[in-house]
């Protein structure tokens, strides 16, 4: 999973401006991912919001490049692991 959403990224990374991609998506996870639901993580409300609102249509075609399928896009915020 953690190979899937680093191709992902890396076709992103591709087609945005740096400044945007580091912001949002660098720190960006694939939470869980089957064949028809993928979760994706970001640090904050605001970033998985943002994301989803202005990215969800290229996320799902490059998606699509990577594995075949089609997926419903759920984005969440993080939970703060840190202590």
């Amino acid at each position: 999973m953690e190979n899937l959403w680093g191709n992902i990224l890396l076709e992103i990374e591709k087609q945005i401006s740096k400044p945007v991609f580091l912001t949002f998506f660098k720190p960006s996870r694939l939470i869980s991912y089957d064949s028809k639901t993928a979760v994706i993580g970001a640090p904050t409300d605001i970033g998985a919001e943002y994301i989803e609102k202005k990215f969800q249509s290229l996320i799902e075609k490059v998606f699509y490049k990577n594995t075949g399928k089609n997926v419903q896009l759920v984005f969440i915020k993080l939970e703060d692991n840190a202590n």
